[in-house]
């Protein structure tokens, strides 16, 4: 976990820097402070457990199911973390056909048809 707090800590940074020589004696250990890790560590724990001990890495729209040309078709989700979902649909030459406004969702898989965002007769 220590591993995992130390590299996001240099997200955006520089990665100019050079290995350090095969004579290094020491290598230093950055300072990370114990509120950094108890964060990073809240934070991975409730992804994991949020989605079933696996981590997300994105939020995406997944393909619908079973076709957009049956009366009825569902569009399976999942998400990086808490937010509100709204799913936009139009059809080929760009004209709006539905808007579903779900609200506020946990993060999480949205896969099942119980779960995933529903779309009816139009």
């Amino acid at each position: 976990m220590f591993d995992l707090v130390l590299v996001s800590s240099h997200f955006g940074g520089s990665t100019a820097s050079t290995a350090p020589s095969p004579n290094t004696q020491q290598m230093r250990q950055p300072a990370v402070n114990c509120e950094q890790i108890r964060r990073a560590l809240a934070v991975f724990l409730r992804a994991w457990l949020v989605n079933g001990g696996s981590i997300m890495l994105e939020t995406k729209l997944l393909l619908n199911y079973p076709n957009p040309f049956n009366p009825e078709t569902w569009f399976p989700y999942q998400l990086a973390r808490d937010e509100a979902v709204k799913i936009t649909i139009y059809d080929i030459r760009g004209k709006l056909v539905r808007r579903l406004d779900l609200g506020h969702q946990a993060a999480g898989y949205y896969v099942s048809p119980d779960r995933a965002a529903y779309l009816g007769r139009v």
